[in-house]
């Protein structure tokens, strides 16, 4: 599998993404945790996703999984012109309940786990790949997920990698990085595997192979 697991921006590190991608670079963009929010943020965050990655060389298009509620064998047709995604941040339960009614959840796991996708994400997009994300109720709302699709909440992650995904770590918000510290607090207790990045690091994983980037440099490298 090959994965870009950003805290943040893609903007750091960007050419490490690119050079996940095998031959062309077709990216589909989510932007659905920002599906709880008006209808301007939501458009404000796909045109600065698309413009982000359009700047970078990739050729992207917006994918909203709400027009494949219900309707997993047509969004798996429509993925499969590209050869990877880039999931926007925003409220994780609300991503993860996008991706179950969709079936981007099987879907998308799959093809990363047969090596056949570069997924990246930033924030919740890279939560999402967590075994669990319960613990992260202490950051996001999961009520938003009744409010937006009108279904319960999903608890579980994509469970890609064997981590729970800790973005924000040390941010200068000073909820966000209460918040945080929180979470990892609770992990800590429970005995769960985690990795917590700083805004401006990212994990880039290969197979089995896991590096940490920061401030666009590889600073640790692990099997």
């Amino acid at each position: 599998m090959r994965l870009f697991m950003s805290s943040s921006e893609l903007s750091v590190g960007a050419e490490h993404f690119l050079g996940l991608f095998r031959s062309s670079q077709r990216v589909a963009v989510i932007c659905n945790a920002m599906d709880a929010t008006s209808s301007r943020s939501q458009q404000s965050a796909i045109d600065e996703e698309l413009r982000t990655l359009s700047s970078l060389g990739f050729d992207v298009q917006n994918v909203d999984l709400r027009k494949y509620f219900g309707k997993p064998d047509l969004l798996a047709l429509s993925l499969g012109e590209f050869d990877g995604l880039w999931v926007r941040g925003g409220n994780t339960f609300v991503l993860r309940a996008a991706f179950a009614l969709s079936g981007a959840d099987k879907y998308v796991r799959q093809r990363i786990l047969d090596d056949s996708f570069v997924y990246g994400g930033s924030s919740a997009g890279s939560c999402l790949l967590s075994p669990t994300i319960e613990v992260l109720e202490i950051a996001d709302d999961p009520s938003d997920v009744g409010r937006t699709y009108g279904v319960d909440v999903y608890w579980d992650g994509l469970g890609v990698v064997d981590f729970v995904f800790v973005p924000h770590l040390h941010s200068s918000k000073l909820l966000e990085r209460q918040a945080m510290d929180e979470i990892i607090d609770e992990l800590k207790k429970s005995g769960e595997k985690y990795r917590a990045l700083e805004d401006g690091e990212a994990l880039i994983v290969r197979g089995k192979n896991i590096a940490l980037l920061r401030r666009g440099l590889i600073v640790e490298n692990t099997l």
